[in-house]
């Protein structure tokens, strides 16, 4: 544990070893607690990391001082049973960054007694989000898993200073070979007040592999605006996108607008009710959605609920739809 009291800098902690384990309610944690000094950074170096059982790595701001930047390598990094990597601002001070690189995988999975297990960046105050940024072979994300950067109000902390349309909450990028999200998973940014959602941006140089149960919250991509703030962007690139079910959605339920979706990807295969849409339910409009390949774009099918597969632009309020755009070399529906 490493704090900063004052306007003094807070110390640094830096993590050695073969294997690293974190769990039963274990805890590393870095924090800006007040007077203005900026909390120090954490560097976590190990072949193997497993945080589980409710264990965190933690780098929050309670004040104006900033949280500090978390940097993890290794080769597997493994997050389970309610574990977490994460950092928020309870203040005016900026929430740290998430930096991890694995060389081999990042897997996430499950969840706890009392939150899922993941990945997080949250903006409770006026103080902005951190980044999010994941490079790995294979990320995984499933079992009700998260990897979530916000902007919103903690019903835990009462009376926080609101933020305001210059909050911004964090990014995520993820820089991977394949990115697997199954079994009610989710990579999400969110706007619940006036502050400014973040982008979510995959690069995938061989696949993303999203997969959903009929009937069940939805695994997949997600940037919401619910207050005034604007919803994020949504970009993926890279090779193939293959959606079995599931969803990426961009969407505005009040007057900030929603984000839009842009997949640039050698092939697109969607069916059992997959979609891709932006949608409007209040006075924010909506972001363009657009798909783009060399090669086949196919849509086929809907789940067992009813839902049909496709690519969906939907306004319910006020607000103006966004467009779509699709341009591939074989397009099949």
């Amino acid at each position: 544990f490493a704090a900063a009291f004052g306007p003094g800098e807070g110390g640094d902690i830096k993590v050695t070893t073969t294997d690293l384990a974190i769990g039963s309610e274990g805890k590393i944690e870095l924090n800006a607690i007040a007077g203005g000094g900026n909390a120090g950074d954490l560097t976590l170096t190990a072949d193997t990391i497993d945080v589980h059982d409710g264990g965190t790595i933690q780098l929050d701001t309670l004040g104006t001082g900033n949280a500090g930047t978390a940097t993890i390598n290794t080769r597997t990094l493994g997050i389970t049973g309610g574990g977490s990597v994460a950092t928020k601002s309870l203040g005016e001070g900026s929430a740290g960054n998430l930096d991890i690189v694995a060389t081999e995988s990042v897997t996430l999975s499950g969840e706890g007694d009392l939150d899922p297990s993941g990945i997080y960046s949250n903006a409770f105050s006026s103080g902005d989000g951190g980044r999010v940024h994941v490079t790995t072979a294979d990320l995984t994300v499933t079992d009700g898993a998260r990897i979530q950067a916000g902007v919103g109000v903690n019903p835990d902390a009462p009376g926080l200073q609101p933020a305001t349309a210059t909050t911004q909450a964090g990014t995520i990028e993820l820089q991977v070979e394949r990115l697997n999200i199954f079994g009610m998973a989710q990579v999400s940014t969110q706007s619940d007040n006036a502050g400014q959602a973040g982008d979510i941006r995959v690069g995938a140089s061989d696949a993303v592999n999203i997969s959903s149960p009929a009937g069940a919250v939805q695994s997949g991509l997600f940037s919401t605006a619910s207050g005034t703030g604007a919803g994020g962007n949504i970009t993926i690139t890279g090779g193939a996108l293959n959606m079995t079910g599931g969803a990426v959605n961009v969407s505005s339920a009040n007057t900030g607008d929603a984000g839009s979706i842009s997949v640039t990807a050698a092939t697109v295969s969607m069916n059992n009710g997959a979609q891709i849409s932006t949608s409007v339910d209040g006075d924010g409009n909506g972001g363009l959605l657009r798909v783009v390949s060399n090669g086949k774009v196919t849509l086929d099918g809907q789940a067992g609920d009813g839902f049909q597969t496709g690519l969906y632009s939907l306004t319910e309020g006020a607000g103006s739809g966004g467009a779509i755009e699709v341009s591939g070399s074989n397009v099949i529906l």
